[in-house]
C-alpha cells in the first residue's frame, strides 16, 4: 500500500509492480495508512481518519471529530482501538467499531511524526520537540521521555 499528496491510496501487487486498486475519498494529502486486518485499512488526512474495505475499495467509516490538522501516523492498538497523532502535538485514542474518540493526550509541543505500539496499553511517539515519549494509553500519562536528539525526531521503530 502507498498513500500520497495526490489524495489517493494505492494497493499494489509487488511481484509485477502492478497497481491493483486506487482508493479515492480524501480531499487532502494522505500522509498515513495502516493495515487493520486482511479486510480493512485505515488512513489519515487533514482532520479526518477513514476506514476502508480493501476488497471493494470503498470507505465505510469516517472519524472527523477531533484532530485539527494533518494526521501523520496511525497505529492499531487492538482489534477495538487505534491511536493517531497530528501536527498539533496531540495523540487521540479511538474506538474502531464506532469511531468514538476515547481520549485526547496533549503529548508534545511540536508536530508528532510517528507512533509505534509497544503493547495493548503503551505506545511511543516522536516529535519536532526533540523528544521520544512512552505513553500509557489508558491513563494518558507519559511514562518516560527520552531527550536523545538535538533536533526534530522524524521516525522511530522497535528493534526486535
Amino acid at each position: 500500500m502507498s498513500c500520497s499528496t495526490d489524495k489517493t491510496i494505492r494497493i499494489w501487487e509487488l511481484n509485477f509492480g502492478e497497481c491493483l486498486k486506487i482508493l479515492r475519498g480524501h480531499t487532502n494529502d494522505v500522509p498515513s495508512i495502516t493495515v487493520i486486518s486482511d479486510e480493512k485499512l485505515i488512513s489519515g488526512s487533514n482532520c479526518e481518519i477513514k476506514v476502508w474495505d480493501v476488497e471493494s475499495g470503498t470507505c465505510f467509516q469516517t472519524f472527523n471529530v477531533g484532530h485539527t490538522s494533518y494526521i501523520n501516523s496511525i497505529v492499531k492498538i487492538s482489534n477495538e482501538k487505534i491511536a493517531s497523532c497530528d501536527q498539533d502535538g496531540k495523540i487521540m485514542i479511538w474506538n474502531l467499531d464506532n469511531g468514538e474518540r476515547l481520549k485526547t493526550i496533549d503529548a508534545h509541543s511540536g508536530i508528532i511524526w510517528r507512533l509505534v505500539k509497544l503493547s495493548n496499553t503503551q505506545i511511543i511517539s516522536c516529535s519536532d520537540d526533540k523528544t521520544i515519549k512512552v505513553w500509557d494509553i489508558e491513563t494518558g500519562i507519559c511514562l518516560k521521555t527520552l531527550y536523545a536528539h538535538n533536533n526534530k525526531v522524524y521516525c522511530l521503530d522497535l528493534l526486535i
